[in-house]
């Protein structure tokens, strides 16, 4: 049996985590290794990994769900580690990885120089009496004279400290909730307010460059596998999702981004879709022409698509009221022209005679054909519509006109495509609903020649 025991932490057991949990193990041979797994949601077979089962609920060790309203877990990530330190009392290092985090360190060697050494904690420990992130600390100075935080990911702790840390928290538990404090600054404040604790600090001993709390990296980008690199989080599962959860859509231009390397590893018809909704909001006409004249260059398409060029143009309708997703004539409007095809938005006019919207293209165009999305669930009203263009916003032609009252095909998102006759031209575009009711367009989008 080992001295030390390597757990990763998890509460879900895919394809990701195997193939880290694997790795992990093959780093740690010589060590103790378990699958630290919290079964609140669900039970996983970690085999052929040792599995050490717990649940958010940790009255068995006497510690209480604090805040109420919060995850236990999130708040109190330092419960699994004492959870751990019972299950499994016969070592004198623990080191506990999230599952989302690769090591590139020869953890057994600093291990076991931690021990010889009588270091009780490797982690990453900042924020170290920071007069800028003070407020944040007012329940830990209630308790200790110094606050850090520990960066939970990367822990590292001898059987000494966890016991010592147990203890403080069943103190704390007897002063009550209210200032109850959260888990990384908890471990982190004690520590350094301990001297007798000893520590080492992580980027002592290995690069923490990606060592973040969000900017997921691509778990086969083989940047994040470079000695001494300590990387955090890495993912393949909704990789483009979670990484421009932090990053910019815009980033995807810089071919050392996290982002654009990982693309490298996923299939263009799945990211495409993506990458475009995000482009769009940032509704900006010539970014979105050098979004799809880089998506041919880099080949993830072959020809380029038509452009929209009613694209976060200028827009504005008849009315709004209190069903209007804005209070703004302009904004409210603006949806219809934000390029992203959603049954859940749309504009709003008045219950009037005739309610209308109106798009300024800014330029002079000939017309090629204008499609118009309807609100799904209310396409009904708009049976009797027509199409006006205009060059100067005061005399108008009707490119076409339906008033047949006949439904046009247009339920569930499927669009209503006007097509024009060559040399319509215009820069102004209005859609006049021919009623007395509400006009709630999803989308419109106009093409040229």
């Amino acid at each position: 049996m080992s001295e030390i025991l390597v757990a990763i932490r998890t509460h879900i057991w895919n394809s990701d985590v195997q193939e880290l949990a694997y790795k992990l193990y093959l780093q740690s041979i010589n060590l103790d290794f378990v699958i630290l797994f919290d079964e609140t949601h669900n039970i996983a077979d970690t085999k052929p990994f040792e599995k050490v089962s717990h649940t958010a609920d940790m009255t068995s060790i006497k510690l209480p769900h604090w805040p109420e309203n919060v995850n236990n877990l999130h708040y109190n990530g330092d419960y699994v580690i004492y959870k751990l330190r019972q299950e499994k009392p016969n070592y004198k290092f623990y080191f506990i990885l999230e599952n989302d985090a690769v090591i590139n360190i020869n953890i057994e060697k600093i291990f076991k120089n931690a021990i010889q050494n009588k270091i009780d904690f490797i982690g990453h420990i900042d924020q170290i009496d920071d007069p800028i992130v003070r407020p944040f600390f007012e329940n830990v100075l209630y308790f200790y004279p110094h606050y850090a935080r520990v960066f939970f990911p990367f822990v590292a702790l001898s059987s000494k400290l966890i016991d010592a840390l147990y203890e403080e928290r069943l103190k704390l538990k007897e002063q009550g909730n209210e200032k109850w404090i959260y888990c990384e600054a908890f471990v982190g404040s004690f520590i350094i307010s301990h001297p007798k604790y000893h520590y080492l600090k992580l980027d002592e001993i290995a690069d923490l460059t990606w060592f973040e709390w969000r900017n997921h990296k691509h778990i086969k980008d083989q940047r994040i596998y470079e000695t001494p690199k300590i990387v955090h989080p890495v993912t393949s599962i909704n990789f483009v999702r979670k990484n421009l959860m932090q990053n910019d859509i815009e980033t995807l231009f810089s071919s050392n981004s996290t982002l654009f390397s990982g693309l490298q590893f996923e299939k263009a018809e799945e990211f495409l879709p993506i990458l475009e909704h995000e482009i769009k909001k940032k509704k900006d006409p010539e970014l979105l022409i050098k979004f799809w004249n880089y998506a041919l260059e880099q080949r993830w398409i072959s020809t380029l698509p038509a452009v929209n060029i009613a694209f976060a143009k200028p827009v504005t309708q008849s009315s709004i009221c209190t069903f209007s997703l804005m209070q703004n004539l302009e904004q409210d409007a603006s949806t219809v022209v934000n390029g992203i095809i959603d049954a859940n938005t749309w504009c709003h006019t008045d219950f009037e005679e005739n309610p209308w919207i109106m798009i300024d293209l800014l330029n002079f165009y000939e017309i090629r054909s204008i499609l118009v999305y309807v609100r799904p669930d209310s396409f009904h009203r708009f049976r009797d519509f027509r199409i006006d263009l205009s060059i100067d916003k005061e005399n108008w032609n009707t490119l076409y006109r339906k008033v047949n009252g006949d439904l046009p095909d247009s339920a569930n998102l499927k669009p209503i495509i006007i097509t024009a006759v060559r040399g319509q031209k215009a820069k102004f575009v209005k859609i006049i609903q021919e009623n007395t009711d509400f006009l709630h367009l999803c989308q419109v989008e106009i093409y040229s020649y």
